[in-house]
């Protein structure tokens, strides 16, 4: 389940049920949608589970954001605006965005699918 949260600091940023901040990454591409974090990077940025359009439609999110992206290993990952979504192992409670801004690549998922605070980090 997905939903929005008003962030003091971000705006409006998609979470998942358990109040966990959802990521996008720069080096993904959204046309052809091409996750680029593979391998090691998967251990700090777990590929978020896909929801069903009915859910982010229940939670008020357009339902024509949420897709599902089939990764090179034929794990399924939710996608948002054509962007695979990640968690970040950094944050360890509901409501902690510590990914935002890492490497300058790694940015919260605004409700409206792009990057959150115009992806501009915070610290």
């Amino acid at each position: 389940m997905l939903s929005v949260v008003n962030d003091a600091k971000l705006g409006d940023i998609l979470v998942d049920s358990k109040g966990r901040t959802l990521y996008r990454f720069d080096k993904d591409t959204d046309w052809p949608m091409v996750s680029n974090c593979t391998g090691e990077c998967l251990k700090k940025w777990p590929a978020a589970k896909p929801v069903t359009k009915a859910q982010a439609e229940a939670a008020g999110l357009n339902p024509k954001l949420v897709s599902t992206y089939t990764r090179p290993d034929g794990t399924k990952q939710l996608s948002y605006n054509c962007w695979p979504v990640y968690w970040f192992a950094g944050d360890t409670k509901p409501g902690d965005t510590n990914g935002h801004g890492v490497g300058g690549t790694w940015w919260a998922m605004a409700a409206n699918g792009k990057k959150a605070n115009g992806g501009k980090p915070i610290r």
